[in-house]
């Protein structure tokens, strides 16, 4: 008898370390996929600019060269301060302020209570990226992107709400990978949190929430 306990806890164990490391591999191969889809997307946005000559390149490569540096330096951690992922969010949105010019309105809330909390690496990021590239005008209107985030003690609550442009559709397989890839992220290594995701003819809206 006391050797099938034994056994059974051993397999038990043995179930336990293969799904750490099962999830670890995941994450892993997630987040290089994570990467690699920031970059295109920016450098898609930059040879754009250059090919019209546009004035507005070399600050779209400076604000480029800070978020690399940022990306470099945190996408090998498992957590990074709140704070400091705000940041790369206020350089990433001034970059695309840059871009549309006149064509988009942003509005962008922040209720910071406390800066040492830890979330992982640009686990925002694809929702704030999929406003942009399927957000669109509708009529005679601006592409509109309202950013509203939380961070208290117990939780960080995330809200993004866009104009949906529905005649937006080559990316939406890039856009629809992203945002899967990220739910599986939010399984992975947040497991208790809440995602809303909503979406009709004229707006898309996505509501989560973090338990810290």
């Amino acid at each position: 008898m006391f050797a099938i306990i034994v056994i059974s806890n051993s397999r038990y164990l043995e179930n336990i370390h293969l799904k750490e490391l099962q999830d670890s591999v995941e994450l892993k191969l997630l987040k290089e996929h994570l990467n690699p889809h920031f970059f295109f997307n920016t450098l898609n946005i930059l040879y754009n600019a250059s090919i019209t000559n546009s004035s507005k390149l070399p600050d779209l490569i400076v604000s480029l060269g800070t978020m690399m540096r940022y990306i470099f330096k945190s996408i090998e951690k498992e957590k990074v301060l709140v704070i400091e992922e705000l940041n790369f969010i206020d350089v990433y949105l001034n970059f695309e302020k840059i871009r549309f010019s006149d064509h988009i309105k942003i509005t962008y809330n922040k209720d910071i209570q406390v800066q040492n909390q830890y979330i992982p690496p640009m686990l925002l990021m694809p929702f704030i990226e999929n406003a942009f590239k399927h957000g669109g005008p509708i009529g005679n209107k601006k592409l509109e992107i309202n950013i509203t985030i939380i961070v208290n003690k117990s939780f960080l609550i995330f809200e993004i709400k866009n104009t949906n442009s529905i005649t937006k559709t080559q990316n939406l397989l890039s856009s629809v990978r992203g945002i899967a890839n990220t739910k599986k992220r939010l399984e992975i290594l947040i497991p208790n949190h809440q995602l809303r995701i909503d979406s009709t003819k004229d707006y898309y809206c996505v509501y989560l929430k973090i338990p810290f």
